[in-house]
């Protein structure tokens, strides 16, 4: 009969046990006879650890020969430099794998183990293409995802499309792999772009002048979208910029002398960051002042290469990362739920956003996968296929760690092309005042409004009531007429009786050209009690977040929000008891979801919404004077009791049992906050509690026969009693010094300044996130 190995492994668990129960019984018997408990004691422990150690060990060898022989996979290609990986690429990385780790510590995928493998193209197409046949080459392969290069991606979407395997890219060309249905994107549609754009010009062109990146087919996107204006406007001048040329003055020159020239009231610079970048400084040194608009390139990463860069027209891109100068909530909640700053392991604001991005598509897959009823890998692919095709635009979301995902009918990601804007002279960039977002087939206009919040004071704090008082002035423009009535405080606290806000508003300024405020700026003063979420894990050397939120009172007049600059907000402000430790601006969006028409079809409404935010940190003074300090005179006095002699032990052990029974008393006395887990105030008195209960039982031992029979145990318990005791006592002290201190382990903020997705080293980098992931 043949028997496997998991067999054999629990035969061989099982010998061992019975072995050592027959040992312990007989040496059980043996220490009675010469009074010996403790020794017996202490031989069970021996032989039971070791029968657990030899089991463990088989049992782990066991798991992986199970895990080697049987998995899943998930392709993700990715582009680094051949001499340096950017931060996006590591982020991706250890995203892609917490998300995997996630899936697997929860079962794996249909009992078997996923993984996911990282393909690097080094931004070489050729690489990409040899990338790709590997990929579709894996037998167990359900799912790729990756691909941020739309001329790179075209070398490869018939291959993947007639493979059937899912694939989620980051192509905004939607129009490559319109015939394939089982390719997604996770980029806006280059479509919805291109509406804006047209859109755009539309209401302030009528002479175009375009300068475009040769070969590259999202520019000539760009480029095919001017001719179809061909009858509502005029292209005075294009140019056409090899990829491999200089862009220098020779080639500057003769693009600026013809826009000059051909009187151009409009530049489309579709170059990259860095060509239109220079671009730009030798328009403005020429005295053009046209508007422009970048599409390939941002504005951000211009001003990056030059800060200084002062050009006197205005500019418009398509926002990459969400709205300027507001952080992306969702991350944000990640961070204070996993309770690390991932700011720390070296990743900028951008590389968070996505490398999160990543992470949600390895989830989504995976759980689509999970809905397969079979277990073989064609039938996952369908499935994932399948789940993604049912996140359709206003039907069904997918909640992920940055955003919500859904896609629309052309298999792109249903997020908004938002328009980006950098006023004449303006070394920095906002939403443009009027945003273009997809309704049907069309567009509808949507209002921003520049916002800023000044806060007075933030005062009355009750963790226990979970809620605050604040007082602060809030300023509005915009270019529509738009009231604070049109402005819903969401976390206002609610009266009892009336259910109404219990705020109060005062306008101070209605507008008017009157005063020393702007004519067009509204200015309210707001005071009121607001609600928060209070983690009070590490009480009292808590970090709290204390919000004002608000979001349009009507679905039917949205609008969006557009703070300014983090350097210019207010910061000098009285909080009583804490200490500001930073602020921002976030931005997440609540989903409704209500039926179509009279047949109960789902659907679903996303409803954005914004909030100031302040991080602040519990001042524990107070805390010190009435419990670290009376704790550590307790152990003190407990600790000076074991240098009693013996023949007193009836005093040393009242010591003893009155220090354990004051730091009772001392917990009960204090005040202390509701919650629903224990907070590190209540782990501090427990460990106190412990370290007393040892120290009586230590002081037991010493007196006890057996003990004093036994020189060796003696030794033992005297040099717990004496140098153990004082050093876990240190330990302890010191680590709520540093809880305390602003630069303890408690992160000095959940801040991250995240300008990113609207929806987020130790010695390696690698190794600090798996750290704490």
């Amino acid at each position: 009969m043949r028997i496997s190995k998991n067999s054999s492994r629990r035969v061989d668990c099982a010998l061992r046990t019975t072995n050592f129960i027959v040992r312990f019984c007989q040496y059980q018997t043996q220490c009675r006879a010469q009074s010996r408990p403790v020794m017996a004691a202490l031989f069970a422990i021996f032989w039971l650890w070791q029968s657990l150690s030899a089991a463990g060990p088989a049992q782990a060898q066991g798991q992986a020969a199970q895990s080697a022989e049987s998995h899943y996979a998930i392709a993700v290609f990715i582009s680094s430099q051949k001499d340096s990986t950017p931060q996006e690429v590591e982020a991706i990385k250890q995203f892609s794998i917490k998300r995997v780790k996630a899936v697997n510590s929860a079962g794996g995928l249909h009992g078997k183990t996923l993984k996911v493998y990282f393909l690097d193209d080094f931004r070489d197409g050729n690489e990409t293409v040899k990338n790709v046949k590997k990929a579709i080459a894996d037998k167990r392969l359900i799912a790729m995802v990756g691909i941020w290069n739309s001329t790179r991606g075209a070398k490869v979407v018939d291959a993947i499309g007639k493979s059937s395997i899912p694939f989620i890219s980051e192509i905004s060309l939607n129009n490559m792999f319109a015939d394939y249905k089982n390719i997604f994107t996770l980029t806006r549609s280059i479509n919805d772009e291109l509406k804006v754009f047209k859109r755009l010009l539309s209401e302030k062109a009528k002479r175009v002048a375009f300068v475009g990146l040769e070969g590259d087919l999202y520019t000539k996107s760009f480029h095919d979208a001017l001719n179809d204006l061909s009858g509502k406007l005029t292209v005075v001048s294009t140019h056409w910029i090899p990829k491999d040329a200089e862009f220098n003055e020779q080639r500057i020159a003769p693009i600026v002398k013809a826009i000059k020239d051909g009187g151009a009231d409009f530049i489309c610079l579709s170059t990259g960051s860095a060509r239109a970048e220079a671009l730009l400084g030798k328009l403005a040194e020429a005295g053009v002042a046209v508007p422009g608009f970048v599409a390939l390139g941002t504005i951000g990463r211009i001003l990056e290469i030059n800060p200084k860069l002062v050009y006197r027209g205005s500019l418009y891109d398509i926002a990459e990362g969400g709205i300027p100068n507001v952080n992306n909530e969702r991350l944000e909640q990640l961070v204070r739920r996993a309770d690390f700053d991932l700011s720390s392991f070296g990743f900028g604001a951008y590389a968070i956003g996505y490398g999160a991005r990543y992470g949600d598509l390895i989830s989504m897959i995976a759980k689509s996968a999970a809905n397969s009823e079979k277990t073989d890998v064609p039938s996952l692919r369908k499935a994932v296929v399948s789940g993604l095709r049912q996140l359709a635009e206003g039907r069904r979301v997918f909640r992920g760690w940055s955003q919500d995902w859904s896609f629309a009918e052309d298999r792109a990601s249903a997020e908004n092309s938002l328009l980006v804007w950098s006023p004449p002279s303006y070394q920095g960039f906002v939403l443009a005042p009027v945003q273009y977002l997809r309704a049907g087939q069309g567009l509808k206009e949507v209002p921003v409004i520049y916002l800023n919040l000044d806060m007075v004071r933030i005062f009355r704090v009750d963790s226990n009531d979970k809620s605050f008082h604040a007082e602060f002035y809030i300023s509005i423009k915009s270019d529509r007429d738009i009231d604070i009535k049109n402005i819903e405080f969401t976390n206002a606290y609610r009266g009892q009786l009336s259910n109404q806000p219990l705020i109060s508003v005062r306008q101070i300024h209605s507008g008017g050209a009157d005063s020393e405020f702007d004519a067009d700026l509204k200015v309210f003063k707001v005071s009121g009690k607001f609600m928060f979420r209070p983690d009070l894990r590490t009480y009292p050397f808590d970090s709290q977040r204390f919000s004002i939120s608000f979001q349009p009172s009507s679905t039917s007049s949205p609008f969006f929000i557009q703070p300014p600059r983090a350097d210019i907000r207010d910061k000098d402000f009285e909080i009583d008891g804490w200490d500001l430790e930073g602020q921002y601006v976030g931005s997440n969006q609540d989903i409704i979801t209500t039926i179509r028409d009279y047949v109960g079809e789902e659907r679903i409404i996303p409803f954005y919404k914004f909030n100031y935010t302040w991080v602040v940190k519990r001042r524990a003074v107070d805390y010190y004077l009435r419990v670290v300090f009376p704790l550590a005179f307790i152990l003190l006095v407990a600790y000076f009791s074991i240098f009693i002699p013996d023949s007193r032990f009836e005093s040393v052990v009242a010591i003893q049992v009155t220090a354990l029974l004051s730091s009772i008393a001392l917990y009960l006395a204090i005040p202390k906050p509701e919650s629903d887990s224990a907070t590190l105030s209540d782990e501090i008195f427990v460990f106190t509690y412990m370290v007393i209960s040892l120290m009586i039982g230590l002081s037991i031992l010493r007196v006890n026969a057996s003990i004093r029979n036994i020189p060796t145990l003696g030794i033992i318990v005297a040099f717990f009693q004496s140098f153990f005791f004082p050093v876990i006592a240190a330990l302890m002290i010191t680590y709520v010094v540093a809880m305390s201190s602003a630069d303890g382990a408690i992160k000095k903020s959940w801040h991250l300044v995240v300008i990113d997705y609207i929806g987020e080293q130790a010695s390696t980098l690698s190794e600090r996130v798996a750290k704490y992931f």
